[in-house]
């Protein structure tokens, strides 16, 4: 009796540990701690952990010109006096337009990279009657700044079709804009008026009289061609969306290789609607003069069109946009608002890396996908014998022991090389369901295969629990091989290694006394071993006919 309680005991415990996919956590855990190491190696720094798995499932990817496609550095090429432009004369202004720039360099507390290229070129003026009265710092909703000199009027830096709109498009001035901008040039207007203009009264600005045209320039990155095509190539959508002039941003576009650059949308002409907005943007991939809400707008609309967005940007005119997006990635040298909200920040302010971010990504979940695949099918196998046994009324086929044996051969070690090794194919939906879609056949096949060892050897070797085990134990690990053969597709060295690694220790657990003592194994006779190889050998390609059928019927109705 006391014999009974013992068996039955152990047998609970085993039936109760192998239905537990415990080393699944802890795996997933580590796998995505790798990955964060192997990203900080490239000097891209996740903030979240959970970050990884959406890095994976990532198909549009929306980008600001300025530090993406260009090197995020401006230069000032030069300064035209609105004199030269107008073959008509022209008001003189009050003062050197170089002075004036020079003096709104140098009042901006945080100056950003148009002013920075325009201190670098223009030195503030010297004297005193450079007094200022106020200052109305720039807005990317507006686009101008504005200062009121003492002695020297008021002067607005800003978009030449903001602060200059009155002026026909058809005019000498817009004309020379146009020019400019097609080149992918970043055009400033500096232009002064004697009204002052003051922070409550900036919604409307006054006629201004135009000064000169601030030509700015930047350098494409080398690389950002063979960027893009890697996007493209991996199913990933990408939607420039920059403040910028839509001719400057179309043109830095088309120079950077983006094949879908057909067309640059003006932000001022984007809907209000949100379906019309969204239809829109599932056509064109470029668009200008886009302020921060809209930004915002244009990744809202992609994701109710059921897109996972992932938004770079290195400003406070992105920081929305970032916070709206599924996966937000800041520059290193953006602000620290924007990187305070992103999950990923690019330390080298690098754009080439993100290809290897996102494979990365891809790479850690549809590897977890994997290795679910296998806990779950030893779940569903020890939970499938357990009910079988509890209505045959026999032993329980496994000791804890056996158990520990069969995880470390197709479960461990297996899982441990399914998680590390590459993998380009991009995350779905339906991560659970086709988890079990695999691993509840696979699990299925694999009790049948070992309960029909178990039951055949119960009836050539009676009252022997020792080689039934054995026989269960062997059986079961020759079909958890089989699953792993089929999800470690495609062969590689690496794979050819560990399955030789595995067999010897298999072959050294069951032959060599002191493991096989151990582990409770008798080593089986022939008759028996012929058993443990052929129904393992029926598992594989039962699971491979399966699989495949399963993979058609799903064609047939995704289709």
């Amino acid at each position: 009796m006391q014999g009974d309680w013992r068996d039955a005991i152990i047998g609970s415990v085993a039936g109760v540990e192998g239905m537990v996919p415990g080393g699944l956590v802890l795996l997933t855990s580590v796998v995505m701690a790798s990955a964060v190491v192997r990203l900080a190696r490239r000097r891209a720094l996740i903030q979240e952990l959970a970050a990884v798995e959406m890095l994976a499932r990532v198909d549009v990817l929306c980008l600001d010109k300025t530090g993406t496609l260009t090197e995020g550095k401006m230069f000032l090429e030069k300064i035209i006096p609105a004199g030269d432009i107008f073959a008509a004369a022209v008001s003189v202004p009050p003062c050197n337009p170089r002075d004036v720039l020079g003096a709104l360099a140098q009042i901006e507390s945080s100056p950003d990279a148009n002013l920075s290229a325009i201190a670098s070129e223009c030195q503030p003026p010297q004297g005193k009657n450079w007094g200022i009265k106020g200052a109305i710092p720039f807005s990317s909703i507006r686009k101008w700044s504005a200062v009121n000199f003492e002695n020297y009027c008021t002067w607005v830096l800003g978009a030449p079709e903001v602060i200059l709109s009155h002026f026909l498009s058809a005019s000498p001035l817009m004309l020379e804009i146009n020019q400019y901008t097609r080149s992918g040039k970043r055009v400033l207007a500096l232009a002064y008026t004697e009204h002052e203009i003051t922070e409550q009264a900036a919604i409307s600005l006054p006629e201004l009289i135009p000064a000169a045209l601030v030509i700015l320039g930047e350098h494409l990155r080398q690389d950002v061609a063979e960027t893009l095509q890697y996007f493209k190539n991996q199913g990933v959508a990408v939607k420039v969306i920059s403040g910028d002039h839509p001719h400057t941003v179309f043109a830095i576009a088309s120079a950077a290789g983006f094949a879908e650059a057909e067309f640059c949308i003006d932000g001022r002409d984007l809907p209000a609607d949100p379906n019309a907005l969204a239809v829109l943007l599932e056509e064109y991939n470029v668009f200008g003069r886009v302020v921060p809400e809209q930004k915002r707008l244009v990744i809202n609309a992609l994701q109710k069109r059921g897109h996972v967005v992932a938004m770079i940007g290195d400003g406070v005119n992105d920081v929305l946009a970032i916070k709206q997006a599924d996966f937000g990635i800041a520059m290193g040298s953006g602000t620290g608002a924007c990187r305070a909200i992103a999950q990923l920040i690019l330390l080298s302010n690098n754009f080439k890396i993100l290809p290897y971010v996102i494979a990365e990504g891809r790479r850690v979940i549809a590897n977890i996908e994997r290795t679910a695949n296998l806990f779950i099918a030893k779940t569903t196998y020890v939970f499938a014998l357990a009910l079988v046994v509890a209505v045959a009324q026999v032993p329980f086929p496994f000791l804890p022991r056996h158990l520990t044996l069969i995880g470390f051969l197709t479960i461990g070690m297996p899982a441990l090389f399914l998680s590390l090794s590459p993998n380009t194919a991009r995350a779905q939906h339906g991560f659970v369901s086709r988890v079990l879609r695999f691993s509840i056949p696979a699990g299925g096949i694999s009790a049948a295969m070992t309960f029909i060892a178990y039951a055949f050897t119960r009836q050539i070797e009676p009252m022997n629990i020792g080689l039934e085990r054995t026989t269960a134990t062997l059986t079961t690990i020759g079909c958890g091989l089989s699953i792993f053969i089929l999800l470690a597709r495609p062969v590689t060295l690496w794979f050819k290694l560990l399955m030789i690694i595995l067999l010897i220790t298999f072959g050294i657990v069951v032959a060599v006394p002191g493991p096989s003592h151990f582990f409770a194994l008798v080593f089986p006779p022939v008759h028996i071993w012929a058993i443990i190889v052929i129904l393992p050998a029926i598992c594989f390609a039962a699971l491979r006919t399966v699989r495949r059928t399963l993979f058609m019927i799903m064609t047939f109705f995704l289709h």
